[in-house]
């Protein structure tokens, strides 16, 4: 900010020492307010909102570092720049109880007139910069909330086709296999490829549609007795032909029921969305799943693959949303895993990963058995 835009109140109760400080700040082309006291200082501010303020400590009513919190724990004030300055500078443990009190810049009297101008102007400088940054992130959530929403309704608008494109195909497929018809391997082929695409599409639609619940506290959860070692099974049989073609086996290791109360579809959706995920990086080599009591009250489910892993730099970040490892080859929208996430922190429960680079990764969810 120009100092010409600028207006700084000045607050000192001597009157030389004040006197002093305001022609040095109008003649670098400031603006000037002048406070005495702790109470006209918090007056001046909370009515004309200055830029910044160069307050002394010392004051006739209120101690200048109360000033200081006072007007940095009030909303109306808070974003003002406060430069603390001092007569009785007593070393480093001065400046830190100004720093501490909630002062952006502290300076020791007496100081000289460039001094006093050079460290306002940086003051200025980085609050100019601080609120140009948080205008940005504002406006950058707001485009974030509004690209969200419309995905939304389009997923929702666009999910009711995608099922009915889905189940005609079904439909034809099963009706040729009841007559006994037998179709041209181009046309059987070619019927798979749009069974598996139109597939692929309501999974997509649904992912932005649970994206929406998520962000809006929408995501219901429908609980009942079940066991997850089943869910596995049922999710690893299913996934058994699209990992033959890719060239992997999915392998359960589940040896007795880990029963509780969940919602299947949505555990059924975190099985399948680690499964996929893992059989995406897999590179032809077996994905392992787990199903385990854990500890006394809680389950546990680890999905694991032996394919590049996943860098430290990375680990966090894959649960974000819109967020994918470093190989984005696969397609997807990025929001596997950020949906597993939330699905879990619904139910109570957790995910994390551990992975280290040509290894693999083990994804390990951690679920009480009772939802909360």
């Amino acid at each position: 900010m120009a100092p010409e835009q600028s207006t700084i109140l000045n607050v000192n109760e001597r009157e030389t020492a004040r006197y002093y400080a305001s022609m040095t700040l109008s003649r670098a082309g400031f603006r000037v307010l002048e406070a005495g006291s702790g109470a006209d200082t918090l007056r001046i501010a909370q009515q004309l909102l200055p830029d910044l303020v160069v307050l002394d400590v010392h004051l006739p009513d209120l101690d200048g570092h109360a000033v200081c919190r006072m007007l940095k724990g009030d909303e109306r004030t808070s974003s003002i720049a406060i430069l603390q300055t001092s007569a009785d500078y007593l070393g480093v443990s001065s400046k830190v109880l100004g720093l501490d009190s909630g002062a952006d810049g502290y300076l020791a009297q007496p100081f000289e007139p460039a001094e006093l101008v050079a460290t306002v102007r940086a003051l200025l400088r980085a609050r100019a910069a601080e609120r140009i940054a948080v205008e940005a992130q504002r406006k950058s959530e707001q485009a974030l909330r509004q690209r969200d929403e419309f995905l939304g309704m389009a997923s929702h608008e666009l999910r009711s086709p995608a099922s009915t494109i889905q189940l005609q195909i079904q439909t034809l497929l099963r009706r040729m296999k009841a007559e006994g018809s037998i179709p041209t391997e181009v046309l059987q082929r070619k019927l798979e490829l749009l069974h598996g695409a139109a597939q692929s599409l309501t999974g997509l639609l649904n992912n932005l549609l649970d994206l929406t619940s998520l962000q809006d506290g929408r995501l219901l959860l429908h609980t009942e007795e079940i066991d997850l070692a089943v869910v596995a099974h049922q999710v690893a049989e299913r996934y058994a032909e699209p990992a033959a073609k890719v060239g992997s086996e999915v392998r359960v290791h589940a040896p007795a029921p880990v029963a509780g109360r969940w919602d299947r579809t949505r555990m059924e959706q975190v099985v399948t969305n680690l499964l996929g995920n893992a059989l995406k990086y897999a590179s032809g080599a077996p994905v392992e799943i787990s199903v385990l009591p854990w500890q006394r009250n809680s389950a546990q489910l680890v999905v694991r693959d032996y394919g590049p892993g996943i860098a430290p730099e990375h680990q966090a970040r894959i649960f974000q949303r819109y967020e994918r490892g470093a190989d984005t080859r696969p397609a997807g929208l990025g929001l596997g895993l950020w949906i597993v996430q939330g699905i879990l922190e619904a139910a109570g429960g957790s995910i994390s990963v551990q992975s280290e680079l040509l290894s693999g990764s083990s994804f390990t969810v951690l679920l009480p058995r009772q939802t909360p």
